[in-house]
């Protein structure tokens, strides 16, 4: 049921209760006097009247109900609309974060990676460093035991013919005439 077919009921029901209170009011006076027609015209008009006015008044009312009606509609569809943009602009915006931090992810991820393998390169090359240094000692290490050798046989030949000990010089030393050690770089004057 709409509210005009609920106004006209309680502008009918107010009627009739209007024209009923009138009925009794003139049934009261009918017993004390015959009401003429002219009295009875009157109250007709003014029933109708009154009819009248609460027929422009359920009027109005329907107007304005159906104008509130028609304003309601129109706030609740731009609220509607707004609801929907609104919902289709949080969803975008969380789908462009959500790719940013995929995208984040990724790179930091790869840049993990990325390092793994540079400090795994660097490991190695610290690795091949420590091997290459340990085999050029390990070259080196025959020559100085050669050397040693050497200086200790030298060392040995030079008592047994009695020349003298130069001890352990890592200067060159070069053997003169007649057998003495000539030491070069000293400048005391038993070299040069």
């Amino acid at each position: 049921m709409d509210m005009g077919a609920l106004w006209v009921v309680i502008l009918l029901r107010s009627l009739r209760t209007a024209f009923a209170r009138r009925s009794q009011s003139l049934a009261l006076r009918s017993h004390t006097s015959l009401p003429d027609a002219q009295a009875l015209q009157n109250a007709l008009d003014e029933s109708n009247n009154r009819i009248q006015d609460l027929l422009a008044f359920q009027q109005s009312q329907a107007e304005q109900i159906e104008d509130h009606q028609r304003t309601l509609q129109g706030v609740t569809e731009k609220i509607r609309n707004y609801s929907f943009e609104h919902t289709n602009t949080t969803i975008a915006l969380h789908a462009h974060y959500q790719s940013l931090l995929t995208t984040s992810r990724a790179e930091t991820l790869q840049l993990q990676l990325q390092h793994q393998g540079w400090q795994a390169a660097l490991s190695r090359a610290a690795e091949y460093a420590r091997l290459a240094l340990r085999e050029r000692s390990e070259d080196v290490l025959p020559y100085r035991r050669k050397i040693a050798r050497l200086k200790d046989e030298n060392a040995i030949l030079r008592r047994k013919v009695g020349w003298t000990d130069i001890g352990d010089s890592d200067e060159e030393v070069d053997e003169g005439l007649g057998g003495m050690a000539v030491v070069r770089g000293e400048k005391d004057g038993r070299g040069l």
